[in-house]
């Protein structure tokens, strides 16, 4: 019976994602509540994934105030447990960032040069607060380099954000992998970027349109793609 209940209840997950990518947020939110009762009994980890799979899909759709509804009930399901809701408290207190102005850019690039938000108007903005440290973070760089590759020339930009300590450490990971977008320490400017980032925990990603308006908040992947896609066919 346990198979049964397992594949019934992915059939609900992928009828609430597809409810969400169609934009039926209200029809989705109710789904996700009935997947939500009863589980906190149950290790966090695979509802956390249902959960970020959701708020990602309500953000494709601009519905910014779903995806923070998500993270709110993924806090209160999962209450006694601090990973779940320093999660969701993360994830909330960036997502209100979403639809304002990307905040200043404090700290120079490893060439020297500024960098400036205003610089890149008119561009789409790939700003990525990472560490060499952090798993997450570095398998996101396969895709990225990709996404670089692609679109670059067609007016995609990244700027990474490293926490790490010493620059020697990030030159050498960046020489190994053949980053070629910008990169800038955090430390360079004491903490204060990464503080108007709200960037607490890594990874953490912002998307900013070419306006400069931030549109999407840890988005990945095959999402990430598809947005900024969207976005230079907009121009």
């Amino acid at each position: 019976s346990n198979t049964a209940e397992s594949i019934a209840k992915r059939a609900r997950q992928t009828q609430v994602l597809g409810l969400a990518a169609t934009g039926k947020m209200e029809e989705a939110m109710l789904g996700f509540e009935e997947e939500m009762k009863g589980v906190r009994l149950r290790s966090p980890n695979a509802t956390v994934d249902f959960a970020i799979a959701v708020a990602t899909q309500a953000q494709m759709t601009n519905d910014f105030r779903a995806a923070g509804a998500v993270f709110e009930r993924l806090s209160r399901a999962f209450f006694l447990s601090p990973y779940v809701r320093s999660l969701s408290e993360n994830r909330l207190y960036r997502l209100e960032l979403a639809t304002q102005p990307a905040p200043k850019l404090g700290a120079d690039d490893f060439d020297g040069k500024p960098v400036d938000i205003k610089s890149y108007e008119g561009k789409v903005l790939l700003i990525d607060f990472w560490a060499t440290n952090c798993p997450p973070c570095i398998e996101e760089f396969p895709a990225l380099k990709q996404l670089y590759a692609d679109y670059h020339d067609k007016g995609l930009e990244i700027v990474g954000i490293s926490l790490d300590e010493q620059r020697e450490t990030v030159d050498q990971f960046q020489e190994a992998w053949k980053l070629p977008w910008r990169m800038t320490m955090s430390s360079a400017d004491g903490g204060a970027t990464r503080a108007r980032y709200r960037a607490r925990t890594i990874p953490t990603m912002y998307l900013v349109d070419q306006k400069g308006k931030i549109v999407r908040v840890d988005v990945r992947g095959k999402n990430l793609r598809r947005s900024v896609e969207t976005l230079l066919k907009a121009e």
